[in-house]
């Protein structure tokens, strides 16, 4: 559901009152006091108001809000009082519910964990979705366990999207990925428990993912079966996920997968082969550059320039010769232009090669490529260097201060190269820290995370956790 600009005043208003410090004890309130901050929530539809509308109502909406939070345990119960009613009834009211529950939970906290979590498994969580995640953030970042409930109601939602000025809007997947990364790898054995347990294909589909990334070596066994669910979607996530773990046992899996005719579900088996980065599913994937599905075939291409060898530069570059017989320009052939480029060589110098010559000169280019991200060989880490720089690191939530002109993200990077398997759990610890900034710009750190759990874990079973000519277990 889009949220209006009307909804999302209203929810930025209400938050505000969520987050404020209250410093006065709870204040004993009338029963009309408390009827009437009640009647303030019930029926309303964000949606029915402009802009003109709302501002007429923050005042209202505010006060409530006060009466109700300051009430403490008597407004708790008064707003309880009406859910009762509401059921009772039969009625539809999934807006009043939703900042009921918001502000159940302000009132008592994790003690009031399952009455949020009742309120949330019964209602339209995108009837103000804003206000559900928020309260779930808040929960997630106790990294207590009574939270889990609240994130798990949330798990089986793929529509909601909040709004977070002037960061933007955030949807399915990044919701899920800030709720629980922000809980912190404790919540990893609740999730594969989910994953075994779900008849959800969300859940199932939300889940993978979130454990994938993680590189949670426990849900790895269900992960595969998952491949064979009825749901397209939730083959698709376990496919996607067999890619990011890498593990040697699931190459021939993946590249089975290229057989299929459907474009939905080849996308997610050339995705994840990409992921997995074994340079011998390039003859299988060649023959799809031929797809007339655009998604597809820009996946395709760029598996391909990835998996860069002989064999798909040279189909890239027959490819990209008959788009600009067909179309007389190509912007793939800008692309083969500046892998030549790189290779300091013209098509026809590079083609006079050997094939030895060939695959030396590309596996220098992925050698170098694979350097900027990951360096193999840094002046100065060590994993005493990296446990200290953790620390600092949860402590002010990010790798670098906005001075210091990505210094510290580099020498965060060069760090992270001296991580063992035994650190999985302290990088998605500074992952945790790091998300409670709740932006688009603390992305940009944790993806970094994302790639070092990712590099650590494969190091766990294959010999070369990046691209290669073959993926080997360790032996």
């Amino acid at each position: 559901m889009q949220l209006t600009r009307g909804a999302v005043l209203c929810s930025a208003v209400l938050w505000l009152c969520i987050i404020a410090v209250c410093a006065s004890s709870a204040q004993t309130a009338t029963p009309k006091e408390l009827d009437d901050a009640v009647a303030v929530f019930r029926h309303f539809s964000p949606e029915a108001l402009d802009e003109d509308d709302w501002e007429a109502r923050q005042g209202e909406a505010e006060k409530a809000w006060e009466v109700l939070k300051e009430a403490g345990a008597q407004g708790a119960q008064r707003l309880k009082q009406e859910l009762e009613r509401i059921e009772e009834a039969e009625e539809s009211d999934d807006y009043f519910k939703l900042v009921a529950a918001a502000i159940v939970w302000e009132i008592g906290g994790l003690d009031e964990a399952p009455t949020v979590t009742g309120i949330w498994k019964s209602t339209a969580l995108t009837a103000e979705y804003r206000l559900v995640f928020l309260t779930a953030f808040e929960a997630a970042r106790t990294q207590n366990q009574r939270a889990l409930p609240m994130l798990r109601a949330c798990l089986g939602d793929k529509d909601g999207e909040v709004v977070l000025l002037p960061h933007g809007t955030f949807g399915w997947p990044l919701t899920h990925e800030f709720l629980w990364g922000s809980f912190g790898p404790t919540g990893l054995p609740e999730l594969t428990r989910i994953l075994a347990t779900s008849s959800d294909p969300v859940e199932l589909e939300s889940a993978t993912q979130l454990l994938a990334r993680a590189q949670y070596l426990s849900a790895l066994p269900r992960i595969r079966e998952l491949v064979a669910h009825g749901s397209v979607d939730v083959r698709g996530a376990a496919v996607r996920a067999l890619g990011a773990y890498g593990h040697p046992q699931d190459h021939e899996l993946l590249v089975s997968g290229l057989s299929l005719e459907d474009p939905q579900e080849l996308h997610h088996y050339v995705f994840a082969l990409c992921e997995y980065g074994d340079l011998r599913a390039v003859p299988g994937i060649i023959p799809l550059l031929s797809t007339s599905d655009e998604e597809l075939k820009r996946e395709v291409v760029v598996c391909l320039a990835l998996l860069l060898c002989p064999e798909s530069l040279e189909a890239l570059k027959a490819d990209a010769e008959r788009q600009v017989a067909e179309q007389g320009e190509s912007l793939l052939a800008r692309g083969v232009q500046s892998v030549l480029d790189r290779l300091g060589l013209d098509w026809d110098a590079y083609a006079a090669k050997s094939t030895s010559e060939k695959e030396a000169a590309l596996a220098k280019l992925r050698h170098e490529s694979q350097e900027d991200v990951w360096p193999s060989d840094p002046s100065s880490a060590s994993r005493d260097g990296l446990l200290q720089a953790a620390e600092a690191w949860k402590t002010n939530r990010r790798f670098s201060e906005f001075a210091d002109e990505g210094a510290g993200v580099r020498r965060a990077r060069e760090l992270l190269t001296a991580a063992t398997p035994a650190d999985i759990n302290l990088l998605l610890e500074v992952k945790a820290a790091l998300l409670t900034r709740l932006s688009d710009e603390c992305l940009y750190d944790t993806r970094l995370l994302d790639f070092a759990v990712a590099w650590v874990g494969r190091s766990r079973y294959r010999a070369e956790p990046g691209v290669c000519d073959e993926v080997k277990p360790v032996t």
